[in-house]
């Protein structure tokens, strides 16, 4: 299945709920885990310091803790008291939209503090309850209670993007910049673009270039180049006109092998398999 926007995504997932608990704390001062499922994680009194690659995050009562699978993380304890957190974990289907669903869940980072979405204190409780009385359809509220979680963790953070958006437009210098460079980019779409060559064409240096792009759009020129060009792959496909060498001579890609490599790499599912989902979910609508 492709979708074509989160409201799309969010009607189709399948949320796979693999264990929800109340979990205990080793007392460890650090604590480094490497988790093999999506989690989302409240800590009851604790205050960790959460690190995740680079970003160092000061967790505050009432916040939530976004995690994405295979994505190593460091909890910091300020003493060696064991302490107690509520944790989901679960896998999404299908597969191939896991990397986009991770996006969507932690665009603007892995903590969502309390004054960013509704406090679900109560409902992890209420939610514990039903672990261990496992009454009649607990499971189904088990489910019903991860899918407003991560339905409301995706709002955060896409009106969290929305205000980020709109602080970096606040950067007068550089939409000059950025607008002589998105004309030259759709100018000569259809051919290989070099960063360098755009650079001299709009009169700014690379670094200058790279500076505004990052302000702005929070992407490199390169990766913008690519995302757009992707972009244009998918309207292409949709209309069923050309097949995936047309499309990749047309979008200026070396050869077909390199453009269904960055498609893949963006969408998370290669040229041909979004032809064919297209094409069934075409059948589909004319049934």
């Amino acid at each position: 299945m492709v979708y074509e926007d989160a409201k799309e995504l969010i009607n189709h997932l399948k949320l796979n709920l693999v264990d929800y608990g109340l979990k205990i704390s080793l007392g460890e001062t650090v604590e480094i885990h490497y988790p093999t499922h999506f989690q989302i994680i409240y800590y009851r009194e604790a205050t960790p310091v959460l690190e995740v690659g680079k970003q160092v995050y000061h967790y505050k009562k009432g916040s939530l803790f976004v995690v994405s699978p295979h994505t190593s993380y460091t909890v910091k304890n300020k003493n060696e008291a064991c302490y107690e957190y509520y944790c989901f974990e679960f896998d999404v289907e299908p597969a191939h939209v896991s990397c986009y669903f991770a996006e969507l869940i932690t665009a603007n980072g892995h903590v969502l503090y309390q004054d960013e979405f509704v406090n679900f204190e109560t409902m992890f409780a209420k939610l514990f309850m039903e672990t261990n009385n496992k009454a009649i359809g607990y499971d189904s509220i088990l489910y019903s209670g991860l899918l407003r979680m991560v339905i409301h963790i995706i709002r955060a953070q896409q009106k969290k993007q929305v205000l980020e958006f709109e602080k970096k437009h606040d950067y007068p210098q550089y939409n000059q910049v950025i607008q002589k460079a998105t004309a030259y980019i759709h100018e000569h779409l259809s051919e290989p673009i070099k960063v360098e060559t755009m650079s001299q064409a709009i009169g700014v240096s690379s670094n200058s270039l790279y500076k505004a792009f990052i302000a702005i759009f929070d992407k490199s020129p390169s990766q913008y180049i690519l995302r757009l060009k992707v972009h244009q792959a998918e309207q292409l496909i949709k209309c069923h006109c050309y097949n995936i060498e047309e499309i990749a001579r047309q979008l200026g890609f070396s050869s077909a092998y390199h453009f269904s490599k960055t498609f893949k790499e963006i969408r998370g599912i290669s040229p041909k398999k979004y032809e064919i989902e297209i094409r069934n979910k075409t059948m589909t609508s004319t049934e």
